[in-house]
């Protein structure tokens, strides 16, 4: 039994140092991401998550992928079409961070593409800095 209690102090004591670690660390450390979860198959919601980028040079969109159905879709400013930007490395590049002309592209976005059963999980980042 003397293990056990031991065990358990010190399992106690451990946890007490990760929630005043935690408590030591900036919001922003846990902010990161714009968004994190799952995309659904469209039309379940949500099948996307995006954002209105502003009039800018430079801006930066990131996209974090647990499988390559999530796609990075761009709309472009001066007609309003959307397009969807090939991820360079395809399915192997699960991380994909880029700084883009917003003064061309309106907004950028993650979508679920997959038509079949599977959801992803994305975390996503629209930002001037990644």
């Amino acid at each position: 039994m003397t293990g056990l209690r031991g065990s358990l102090s010190r399992l106690a004591g451990l946890s007490i140092l990760l929630l005043v670690l935690a408590g030591t660390l900036p919001a922003a450390a846990f902010a990161y991401w714009d968004f994190s979860g799952f995309l659904h198959n469209y039309p379940t919601y949500p099948y996307e998550y995006g954002e209105t980028n502003p009039d800018v040079s430079s801006w930066g969109f990131r996209l974090s992928r647990n499988n390559c159905e999530a796609k990075a879709l761009f709309g472009i400013r001066s007609n309003s079409n959307v397009v969807q930007v090939n991820i360079p490395g395809g399915c192997a590049t699960l991380d994909w961070p880029v700084y883009y002309d917003a003064h061309y592209y309106y907004f950028s976005d993650a979508r679920n593409t997959n038509e079949g059963c599977c959801d992803v999980y994305v975390n996503v980042r629209v930002d001037q800095n990644l």
